[in-house]
């Protein structure tokens, strides 16, 4: 059995369900495989155990189980919000689309999504999403007042019920002490809900930056879809 989690590292995740004592329940073999935005578990063994094992994983960890159906993040996003009749739209910077791209891959996204922003330059930021040029002036485009004005004025335009937007130093150069190469903000913002802004840093080149970026941006979207953010 295939059980797919996103939002946690292959090593922890090994580390953790290693000091679970799980072959307690029985002869079974446990592998890892990495996937894009996440790491597959596979249990192989007797299916009573297998599935006993599996339920035990999934339940510790509940925040990060995505599916043991699929092992795509995207999928899993345009699920979540197919079945509950929602839709997102999208305000990025650093990765030019990408996260945008990822949603439309999936078949059946144009029910949930309908418009995605791409604010690269400042100007755009102002003039389409409504971003104050004080704050660009006093925090930067990096920032965590720019990126909560870029999703609340992205829910405001699109009229979605979830928005989604990232900025960030993807490097080699642009980065400060204070902001590294590798800084990003991403907001989460929610009819009836507060807007969530979290800063991360990945520190490597463009592509895989702005992958992991989108990656986290999804996942953070499907916790707030699932109620768990």
């Amino acid at each position: 059995m295939n059980t797919f989690f996103s939002g946690i590292g292959e090593s922890e995740l090994a580390s953790r369900i290693e000091d679970m004592n799980l072959y307690e329940e029985g002869k079974f073999d446990l592998g890892y495989c990495l996937k894009p935005g996440g790491v597959v578990v596979r249990c192989i063994g007797q299916p009573s155990t297998v599935n006993r094992a599996s339920e035990i994983i999934r339940e510790a960890f509940s925040d990060e189980y995505i599916s043991n159906v699929h092992t795509s993040l995207p999928r899993a996003v345009v699920d979540e919000l197919r079945q509950r009749e929602q839709s997102v739209a999208i305000a990025e910077s650093c990765t030019g689309g990408l996260i945008s791209s990822l949603i439309t891959d999936v078949s059946g996204s144009s029910k949930v999504f309908g418009v995605g922003y791409v604010t690269y330059a400042n100007n755009a930021k102002e003039e389409t999403l409504d971003v104050s040029n004080d704050d660009l002036d006093d925090f930067g485009a990096v920032s965590e007042p720019a990126v909560k004005s870029m999703v609340e004025g992205c829910l405001e335009k699109s009229d979605a019920d979830h928005a989604v937007a990232v900025s960030g130093i993807a490097g080699p150069a642009g980065g400060t002490v204070e902001k590294p190469v590798g800084t990003v903000f991403i907001g989460i913002a929610s009819k009836g809900e507060g807007t969530y802004v979290r800063r991360y840093c990945y520190s490597s080149d463009r592509l895989i930056f702005k992958e992991k970026v989108s990656m986290t941006a999804l996942n953070l979207l499907r916790k707030r879809v699932v109620g768990l953010l």
